[in-house]
């Protein structure tokens, strides 16, 4: 008697995740937040293209590094990788490497000069 509840848990449990599979999730028409807005309360992303060019930055990371406002800016520019440090920072390894924490480091180089005696900033993000 109790196998026969043992298997039908795991039945149950196959049938649970079965229906998950077809899980399609809702997108919004339009966003409730504007992109000015966006860059205001996350001083600290980026977003970039397959190129790796910067195509966004958070207001702080603008105010440390004024050039990378430049539609020409290339992540590779304006930060190394650190973690995981296995990896060239390519559009391909963050690909590869998705469910992975990655940490960047701004160089030195970009930054403005009153912070070039500082510890460089550190950058932890799941992407």
């Amino acid at each position: 008697m109790r196998k026969k509840s043992v298997i039908s848990r795991w039945r149950m449990a196959a049938k649970i995740t079965l229906l998950h599979r077809g899980f399609v999730p809702n997108y919004p028409e339009t966003l409730a937040i504007n992109p000015r807005m966006f860059i205001e309360i996350f001083p600290y992303h980026l977003i970039v293209d397959k190129d790796l060019k910067i195509e966004q930055s958070g207001i702080k990371i603008q105010t440390l590094m004024p050039s990378i406002r430049s539609r020409q800016a290339l992540l590779t520019d304006y930060f190394l990788i650190r973690y995981p440090n296995c990896v060239d920072l390519t559009y391909t390894n963050i690909e590869r490497f998705i469910c992975c924490p990655f940490v960047l480091e701004c160089r030195k180089e970009n930054m403005k000069r009153e912070w070039v005696d500082r510890p460089s900033l550190q950058l932890k993000s799941n992407i």
